[in-house]
């Protein structure tokens, strides 16, 4: 079995979540999140 850790991060695109998320991420985390990103936008909002 692998030992290999996910975050979990609901809300990922809204305000407070973008920046968990992003910080998780720039820190080399794996990250699964539980809401799409609204219709236009890009993964986390980033254009």
């Amino acid at each position: 079995m692998s030992n290999s850790k996910v975050n979990v991060v609901t809300g990922a695109f809204g305000y407070t979540g973008k920046y968990i998320t992003r910080r998780l991420l720039a820190m080399g985390k794996q990250v699964l999140t539980l809401t799409g990103p609204p219709a236009g936008q890009t993964r986390l909002g980033i254009r």
